[in-house]
């Protein structure tokens, strides 16, 4: 597979599919490996090879959606996408509605990623996962703007997935210093009850300018309070987050480069 990665690298897809039946599969193994839909167009255009040429999409290990503008009709063919990338191992959404469908046939699913997971009825069905445990990787990657739920709530959401190695969690400055507390607790109650667990990554985002007296995330109350945890704990791990930092890790993404998340490599030892 090296040399067809290569090959991508150096030539122009259209140019490798025309060689040889041969190459043209090895190529589409690589090319729906990691497919990003940034655009209408782009959910579009895989909605249509999911209807005739559906065996692509068996192809596709991870799926990363960035065009975040709510409509009817793209999350209903987001929906069928999904339902046909039955070989997912990781899906990266803006957000997760009643659009998108029960993940419980996606055997393979290791880690989802979401910048949205707020306390609303489009976001219960998730609990009913049957293959929770398959799940090893979360990531959610702001903080709520309403309907705000604990760290163990949403875990509870997903099942409480109990192979779990590594989880990225949210929170701003400036919002209730009470839930600071619940948010710091919950972080270390996870850190007891998931044995697996091998880092916590906790994004503290600046808060807006009239809920905040501070300048800097590291003056806030809530990141005091996580620095203790982290003191006592080294899988903890403490950075400021930016909002749709998360869409910036795809932008110069080739179909080349590996599934596996930059997002994670940041923190390797």
């Amino acid at each position: 597979m090296t040399i067809i990665e290569q090959a991508l690298s150096e030539t122009a897809p259209k140019v490798l599919a025309t060689l040889s039946k041969t190459i043209h599969f090895f190529f589409n193994r690589v090319l729906y490996r990691t497919v990003i839909l940034s655009s209408p167009g782009s959910i579009h255009a895989l909605h249509r090879t999911a209807t005739t040429s559906p065996h692509l999409l068996s192809q596709v290990k991870k799926l990363v959606v960035s065009w975040d503008q709510s409509d009817n009709l793209l999350n209903a063919k987001l929906s069928e996408i999904i339902e046909a990338c039955r070989s997912l191992q990781a899906i990266v959404l803006p957000t997760l509605t009643s659009s998108i469908p029960d993940l419980a046939a996606h055997h393979d699913l290791k880690e989802l990623v979401t910048p949205v997971f707020e306390d609303d009825e489009t976001t219960n069905h998730f609990k009913l996962l049957p293959r929770a445990d398959t799940i090893t990787r979360l990531r959610f990657t702001e903080p709520g703007e309403c309907g705000w739920l604990s760290p163990c709530e949403m875990l509870a959401r997903f099942g409480n997935p109990r192979n779990l190695s590594h989880i990225q969690f949210s929170r701003r400055t400036g919002a209730n210093e009470q839930n600071d507390l619940v948010f710091a607790e919950e972080v270390a109650s996870i850190l007891l009850s998931y044995p697996k667990l091998r880092l916590v990554v906790v994004s503290v985002f600046k808060g807006y300018a009239w809920s905040s007296d501070v300048s800097a995330v590291e003056d806030s109350h809530v990141w005091k309070i996580l620095l203790d945890l982290k003191e006592l704990d080294d899988r903890v791990v403490l950075v400021e987050g930016h909002r749709r930092e998360w869409k910036k890790e795809y932008e110069d993404f080739h179909p080349e480069d590996s599934i596996d998340s930059r997002f994670w490599a940041r923190f390797d030892d």
